[in-house]
């Protein structure tokens, strides 16, 4: 299960089903709701939360505030990763080794490269739910305003250590 999980609240919930269209996994369905007056109303309801990725657009594109996203306990006793949906998703380059785990876990497809190169999030694809996040081994993936930090060379390591031994004795000689 996500680490939030989303909560409608059918006072606010006018059946517009923006939710039920905008979900990433297919959370909703609609049900007849009876309100406190008695009447009849088509609402949506999540089906199976334990198929919600925790993303929050559900409660985002609610017109009306009606979903609010509700904290939960991590089941394997880890701090959940809580993301600040101002601030955009990014990997840090010089710490993705492209192993391509957060990439295989995106509900998006929002993150793209080649194994072995470091990847990139296409911030106007990205759901901000933190899967990604939550996979990456290497901690290279945070949710900030800071930029994107340049990549850094890589210091070339001598292939031949023999030859590296010889250019040493060389200079100091």
């Amino acid at each position: 299960m996500a680490n939030q999980i989303p909560v409608i609240n059918y006072d606010l919930c006018y059946g517009c089903k923006a939710c039920l269209y905008d979900c990433p996994v297919s959370l909703f369905e609609l049900s007849h709701y009876v309100t406190r007056k008695g009447m009849r109303r088509v609402l949506p309801v999540a089906k199976e939360l334990e198929n919600c990725i925790g993303c929050g657009v559900c409660a985002r594109t609610c017109p009306v505030e009606a979903i609010t996203m509700q904290k939960t306990k991590a089941p394997d006793g880890k701090e959940p990763i809580y993301i600040d949906y101002d601030a955009p998703v990014r990997i840090d380059p010089n710490k993705c080794t492209g192993c391509t785990a957060c990439k295989r876990v995106c509900p998006a497809v929002a993150i793209v490269g080649e194994v072995k190169v470091p990847h990139v999030i296409e911030e106007d694809k990205c759901l901000k739910c933190g899967l990604c996040m939550e996979k990456c081994r290497f901690n290279a993936i945070y949710n900030s305003n800071e930029p994107v930090p340049a990549l850094l060379p890589k210091e070339e390591a001598p292939k031949d250590k023999e030859k590296a031994s010889k250019d040493i004795t060389k200079e100091e000689a």
